[in-house]
């Protein structure tokens, strides 16, 4: 089938958006492309990062670059998937997809064109009861969480063993040791009566070992638990990068223990602190309400020319359906603030430098996996400019 490749640029404020989409369901979503966009010949793909860039005081934006984003594939029509929330590649190119809804785990080709059940709803081997979380494991492999269990797999897709769920919740990355980094809630803590740290490292029989990096500031306990951590990911030299979902700050550490903090970039303008207020309402006497649409970071990953790439979900009501993809210097410079017209929410990275995500396709109501490939490039020289 003939591929039809597009990109979409416009201005609004200091955001600047440069999308290209390769795949067989253009025609579905472009007829949901807002009025505006204007659409051009894609020029070049992959990787092209930039080398240089003029010298900044520490913690200076310059956001004379841009995200372009280009959809390798994007899965067929209707796919069948009911909540995607975690997509990880094989080293085969094959994408496990899991569905917290569904309660099975699917497996799409490595062209995104099939898709079959791998993992089906159960209690025995090889099953699962609504996934959660798929992360890859270093050196191959690959992390299924569930409501129950978490099982790690082999890189041939055997099972490995599985281990009874941490208490910790939220976002999660595999470590070289075959244990896990987990960054969200802990529950109650032993030593101070309730959590005081959201990063907690787990060995590989999933026994907490450490925890560390402080909680939200927050006079309700419920926010706190709810909204504290954020996206981690690991570092090339052996650190790790931890990304709040709100106010927007991204921690570097020199090693998976906690050891020598270095807040890099703090910016609100990116993610408020308000947002916390968002993402948890208290009504009448202890009346609360919980929300997964606020505006918070969704993911981070070191590049591989030392930037690091942050994307971060956008509640539609508050700006419309979009994500915003922010890259920033080690320094602390913003060097790119993106807006792209989809509100992507990104998974991992994969082993051949494209990220893998979800989103919801409104006009047909269907949750879609893309394998996004991404540029950055100076502002000037953006995909269709000029």
């Amino acid at each position: 089938m003939k591929k039809v490749s597009k990109s979409m640029s416009f201005r609004t404020g200091w955001f600047a958006l440069a999308v290209a989409r390769v795949g067989r369901r253009n025609e579905c979503r472009n007829s949901v492309i807002r009025s505006g966009f204007r659409a051009t010949a894609v020029v070049s793909v992959g990787w092209a990062l930039f080398q240089a860039r003029p010298m900044l005081a520490a913690g200076q934006s310059d956001e004379s670059f841009e995200v372009v984003l280009t959809e390798v594939w994007t899965t067929p029509g209707d796919p069948g998937f009911g909540r995607p929330l975690g997509v990880a590649q094989w080293p085969d190119g094959s994408v496990w997809v899991g569905d917290s809804r569904i309660s099975e785990v699917f497996e799409v080709s490595p062209d995104g064109s099939r898709t079959r059940t791998v993992l089906r709803d159960g209690d025995g081997p090889r099953e699962v009861r609504f996934a959660t979380v798929i992360v890859p494991r270093p050196g191959g492999g690959m992390v299924v969480w569930d409501s129950r269990r978490v099982g790690f797999f082999k890189e041939d897709k055997s099972l490995d063993r599985y281990r009874s769920r941490p208490s910790a919740r939220g976002h999660v990355v595999a470590t070289p040791d075959g244990g896990l980094v987990v960054s969200g809630y802990f529950g109650d803590d032993p030593e101070h009566g309730r959590a005081a740290h959201a990063v907690h490292r787990y060995d590989r029989r999933l026994r907490v070992q450490k925890s560390w990096h402080p909680v939200v500031d927050h006079q309700q306990w419920e926010t706190v638990r709810y909204t504290s951590g954020g996206p981690v990911a690991l570092t090339r030299d052996g650190g790790l990068l931890v990304s709040d979902r709100a106010p927007f700050r991204i921690t570097r550490y020199a090693d998976l223990e906690g050891a020598d903090p270095r807040v890099i970039v703090e910016e609100e303008s990116i993610v408020s602190s308000a947002e916390l207020d968002r993402a948890v309402t208290y009504g009448p006497g202890s009346r609360r309400r919980f929300t997964t649409a606020w505006t918070q970071s969704k993911f981070v990953h070191e590049l591989p020319d030392g930037n690091i790439l942050n994307v971060v979900f956008v509640d539609p009501e508050e700006g419309g359906q979009h994500s915003v993809w922010v890259v920033v210097a080690p320094d602390g410079a913003i060097l790119a603030r993106t807006k792209v017209a989809e509100d992507y929410t990104v998974w991992n990275a994969t082993p051949d430098g494209a990220f893998l995500a979800t989103y919801w396709h409104g006009a047909s109501q269907q949750h879609f996996v893309a394998k996004l490939k991404v540029r950055v490039v100076p502002a000037n020289n953006r995909v269709g400019s000029g």
